[in-house]
């Protein structure tokens, strides 16, 4: 890493080949299960009550293409 502790593009990669799905697939599957529910739940009741039909949304979020609300 660089000496002011930001990580570069690279470094990223590195470390995402060597952790990668190892770890995010087993951890995403818990996540589902018991916390993410709750979660897009209450997203898309709020997303219900205060985003008309006719509104723009920019989705800045990372994620992986899926949808929340529609």
């Amino acid at each position: 890493m660089n000496a002011d502790t930001r990580m570069t593009r690279t470094d990223v990669q590195k470390l995402y080949s060597v952790v990668g799905g190892r770890w995010w697939d087993p951890f995403r599957a818990q996540w589902e299960l018991f916390w993410a529910r709750g979660a897009v739940r209450d997203l898309d009741s709020l997303l219900r009550r205060y985003v008309t039909p006719e509104a723009k949304v920019l989705d800045v979020g990372c994620g992986e293409n899926r949808r929340v609300f529609s």
